[in-house]
């Protein structure tokens, strides 16, 4: 558990007045670089957990809140994971205090760089002692285990750094976490706060026995904490990034293979959209959503992962454009019922930007 006081008047420990921050909702908040550090003591800043910002923002009609978290480089999870001792999973975290209860919204990652986004009201686990049995862990489940499959997006320029670093957007719906799209401008969230966790075991497999071995996710970083009332002040709107793409690459077997997509909705606001056929494949595809986007500007590459269907039969897909010289790159889809095919376009462009 995490508990934080913070005092902004009145006579301090030592005396003598003191003077803070009132706790008037605002957009976000910004973290000092540089102290991600494992180990805390005598250890190194960790760039893939040293968050730098949180900040939440309500759509115009109310239903979606954006949970944004910047983070110094979140290009290399692998690299994030060796260099803290035991960590399996990555988890980013923003909670919040919602009436008498604490919802979040999260991104999970793992080495092999395949983020998973969803939020819900967070769980406790009941320890005891000889006074009495209370929780002292707070989890924050993944969507087998209780929470809710979100979209998200996760945007890295090519050089990740400080002053130009990576962000993480959670789309919540906002009947997810207690709110509905009449009454989220109005709702209070308080003691909202963002944090890198670095994890054994996903939060949704945490017991009592795990709990007391010691398994909890370890805080590498944290920023906290403000109130937010999107009626007083919205938060900024997050970063946004395009992919535009049309055209041919060479079928699975023979002939051609089409593909169109458009990612992200956040500058054309055009619904997002991968389609693709093979007719020699017998593989027609739509996306019916998209729950994960993944851009790498170190690659010029984005990395879409949903589901949709296949000649009307339900799939999980991934899709991964590639913008190449003057607009000619590649393209790959793999679909869950087995179909797989990449290929250098033949005919159309992919754009990023």
């Amino acid at each position: 558990m995490i508990t934080i006081a913070r005092q902004s008047g009145g006579p301090g420990l030592f005396g003598t007045n003191v003077s803070g921050t009132s706790n008037a909702p605002v957009g976000g908040l910004t973290d000092p670089s540089g102290d991600a550090l494992f180990r805390v003591i005598g250890g190194s800043n960790t760039r893939g957990m040293d968050i730098l910002g949180s900040s939440l923002r309500l759509s115009d009609n109310g239903s979606t809140l954006n949970v944004t978290m910047q983070v110094t480089d979140l290009s290399h999870p692998a690299s994030t994971a060796l260099a803290i001792t035991g960590a399996n999973f990555l988890q980013y975290v923003t909670r919040w205090q919602f009436g008498n209860t604490i919802f979040y919204a999260a991104m999970e990652n793992t080495a092999a760089n395949g983020p998973i986004f969803y939020a819900g009201k967070a769980e406790s686990i009941d320890l005891c002692s000889v006074s009495a049995c209370f929780p002292h862990v707070i989890t924050y489940p993944e969507p087998t285990f209780g929470g809710t499959t979100e979209p998200g997006i996760v945007q890295c320029p090519a050089g990740p750094s400080v002053s130009n670093p990576c962000s993480v957007t959670i789309a919540v719906n906002v009947a997810d976490v207690g709110m509905t799209p009449t009454t989220a401008a109005a709702s209070l969230l308080e003691e909202v706060g963002g944090y890198a966790l670095a994890a054994a075991i996903q939060d949704g497999l945490e017991t009592n026995a795990t709990v007391e071995a010691d398994t909890v996710p370890l805080e590498i970083d944290g920023v906290c904490c403000y109130n937010f009332r999107a009626s007083v002040q919205n938060g900024p709107p997050p970063a946004c990034h395009e992919a535009d793409g049309d055209g041919d690459i060479q079928g699975a077997r023979s002939g051609k293979a089409s593909f169109s997509m458009d990612e992200d909705r956040c500058e054309d606001n055009d619904p997002e959209d991968v389609h693709a056929k093979d007719v020699d494949s017998n593989m027609d595809f739509q996306s019916t959503q998209i729950l994960s986007v993944v851009f790498d500007d170190a690659t010029n590459s984005v990395t879409m992962v949903g589901t949709g269907t296949d000649n009307g039969n339900p799939v999980t897909f991934t899709a991964v454009a590639v913008e190449g010289p003057a607009g000619i790159g590649t393209f790959s889809l793999t679909l869950s019922d087995g179909y797989t095919n990449s290929g250098t376009l033949l005919y159309g462009s992919i754009v990023l930007h």
